[in-house]
């Protein structure tokens, strides 16, 4: 289907489908003059942005499997990005049921979901002051922040 097709479909404006696409957070859409995605294609449930976060933080419970974070997004939008990004392959397959019962330690980003985090990085920190911050609440829960400032 194109574009226009699409956002018909998926009740949006024909430039918000055009940004799913160009951003790449649709995986099987390509460019033939106009842009092609698959029929049976899903909407995103959100932006390129929400979902590299979300894919941050599967990297991070990863990196650090002792540890518990909190994720940066609202439960319900979380597991929508989370099922999205499984369903096309951004993410390892979710082998657990309940699905909250998932050990995000042992969750894997895929290639795909790498060059997602790469498309949205890319010129990010040029000529930004980078500052990491890491805490542990009064509850125990423990936090990373990241702070940019763009010159």
């Amino acid at each position: 289907m194109n574009t226009k097709k699409a956002a018909d479909r998926w009740h949006c404006n024909i430039n918000t489908v055009r940004s799913y696409c160009n951003s790449g957070i649709i995986p099987d859409a390509y460019k033939k003059g106009v842009w092609v995605i698959p029929d049976n294609q899903q909407k995103p449930p959100t932006g390129r942005a929400s979902m590299v976060k979300v894919l941050e933080y599967i990297k991070t419970c990863r990196a650090y499997p002792d540890n518990q974070f909190a994720h940066p997004l609202s439960e319900k939008q979380f597991w929508e990005i989370v099922l999205y990004l499984e369903k096309y392959g951004f993410i390892s397959k979710i082998t657990v049921m309940p699905i909250k019962d998932v050990d995000w330690s042992k969750m894997a980003v895929s290639q795909l979901g790498e060059n997602l985090i790469k498309e949205e990085q890319k010129g990010m920190f040029d000529g930004a002051k980078v500052s990491v911050t890491a805490g542990v609440s009064d509850t125990g829960i423990k936090t990373i922040g990241l702070s940019i400032e763009k010159k």
